[in-house]
């Protein structure tokens, strides 16, 4: 019967191996299956050499294995990248520590022996920057998200999906939507574009969508709804880029509101069952919908999001934003071509594969890659207490804005530098960003790492501001005056 001691460590192998399997399949060692399957093996075959050992019938090996950790040629690291392990290979001062543990444990030499037995088998692949690994996806446009001014309604809104009120006829458009991945994609083929107001209880969104052939299918609440032509709406309150949220709608007006813990790159996950308490939703067709063989004009959606709720992700105690705030925000719409098929509208296929064409991603501010979940590529939505019509605010540029997007290239690289190297870097030169200069702050960041974690601080030159991101792609400021 194996000690306690013995049964620690299987646990703690265990979930090595998972670990292990798990950084396989999410593209740790993507692109070289090979090595995968050798990894894999070696973890296996060192867990059963390892058992043995813990249970007393490998004394002999044990022996073997206080020889050869002894040895000029024994390489622990080799270890580590063999079994997909290298992102927690240690620190010096942790492997000084742990090479003094050896000296007194009797089962750690012979597993580290029985291991390095088999990655002088020819089983060690490790990690090198020529792997094959697939980088990690940023935007391919510059930093430039667009802005708008968000002003007072003079009274509460009617939701019904007109947008005939003087109020809603005195606010001004955003621009016409764009590609997803920006203007060097094709324009759109119709015509996308969206008004907004704010009163003390609601923030209003009203959006304009061309469309010669209006048409719908889903009706049932938390619908996968971008699976109908739609309209989408984004809002991340705090510009951290976590706790967002998401809200779709179709031509029928059938909803699906969701919170967003993360972005999908960081892990999510998508809260399906939250919905927005209190939440107005209106559409009106100018046309017909789901009637082929008329031309349609399009259709207008108005959305009315509490406060109430909204509050819940603003990172402070404040009911709703104050004027001069700003909050990141994007919209989106997703178009699929339309064929018709005994007197009903059916997704265009493509004729080799017999499925439904990709569809159109439209938005006002593009991210530059096909995935609208990069906040830090949205538009800025600032608040004013003037009421629309009667007066005019400029837009604030901030220099933080720069600063922030410069420590996000921070974030791109070190998950680019993770994936090619198993760890974490804390020298700028190494990430590539040693030139990078920020007007109005103290580049470099400073950056802490760990074995598995992150963070890096870039001081304000004023000393007023610090900004943080750390390895799940989290922004934050701290105001030290």
């Amino acid at each position: 019967m194996p000690d306690p001691f013995t049964l620690i460590i299987f646990f703690v192998i265990i979930g090595f191996f998972k670990k292990n399997f798990i950084a396989g399949r999410k593209g740790v060692l993507k692109g070289k299956k090979q090595q995968k399957k050798r990894a894999l093996f070696l973890v296996v075959a060192t867990l059963g050499v390892s058992l043995i050992l813990f249970s007393g019938l490998g004394r002999q090996g044990q022996l073997a294995g206080n020889d050869l950790i002894s040895s000029p040629s024994f390489n622990t690291r080799s270890i580590f990248s063999a079994s997909g392990l290298l992102p927690f290979w240690p620190s010096s001062s942790a492997r000084q520590r742990a090479e003094e543990l050896t000296s007194s444990l009797s089962p750690w030499p012979a597993l580290w022996a029985a291991t390095e037995s088999l990655s002088q088998a020819g089983l060690s692949e490790p990690f090198s920057q020529d792997s094959e690994v697939e980088e990690f996806p940023v935007p391919k446009i510059p930093f430039a998200p667009p802005n708008y001014v968000c002003y007072r309604s003079s009274s509460p809104l009617k939701v019904d999906g007109a947008l005939d009120e003087r109020d809603w006829r005195r606010a001004r458009w955003t621009e016409d939507f764009v590609d997803i991945e920006g203007e060097n994609r094709p324009k759109p083929r119709f015509r996308t574009r969206v008004k907004m107001l704010w009163d003390g209880t609601y923030f209003y969104v009203g959006a304009e969508l061309e469309e010669k052939d209006v048409w719908a299918t889903l009706t049932e609440r938390d619908s996968i709804i971008y699976q109908d032509n739609d309209f989408e709406v984004f809002i991340d309150p705090d510009d951290d880029t976590h706790e967002y949220y998401e809200l779709e709608i179709n031509a029928l007006g059938t909803v699906w509101d969701l919170l967003l813990l993360r972005p999908y790159r960081d892990g999510g996950p998508a809260v399906h069952a939250w919905d927005i308490r209190g939440l107005k939703a209106a559409v009106k067709i100018e046309g017909t919908i789901n009637r082929p063989g008329d031309r349609d004009k399009g259709w207008t959606v108005e959305l009315a999001f509490p406060w109430e709720v909204l509050k819940e992700c603003l990172g402070s105690k404040k009911l709703k934003p104050d004027s001069g705030d700003q909050w990141r925000v994007n919209f989106s719409r997703v178009e699929y071509r339309l064929n018709v098929r005994e007197g009903k509208y059916e997704k265009a296929k493509d004729p080799a594969s017999g499925q439904p064409l990709a569809e159109d991603n439209w938005v006002w501010a593009p991210t530059g890659l096909v995935n609208i979940h990069y906040p830090e590529m949205w538009g800025y939505v600032q608040f004013s207490d003037k009421i629309v019509g009667e007066g005019r605010e400029d837009f604030q540029l901030s220099l933080e804005q720069d600063a922030s997007w410069a420590l996000r290239q921070v974030y791109y690289r070190q998950r680019d530098f993770y994936s090619r190297h198993g760890r974490y870097s804390d020298n700028l030169g190494e990430l590539g960003l040693d030139r990078l200069r920020v007007e109005g702050y103290q580049w470099p960041p400073r950056i802490m790492v760990t074995w598995n974690l992150w963070e890096a601080r870039l001081d304000s030159q004023d000393g007023k501001t610090s900004l943080f991101i750390r390895q799940d792609g989290r922004l934050t400021r701290q105001n030290l005056d």
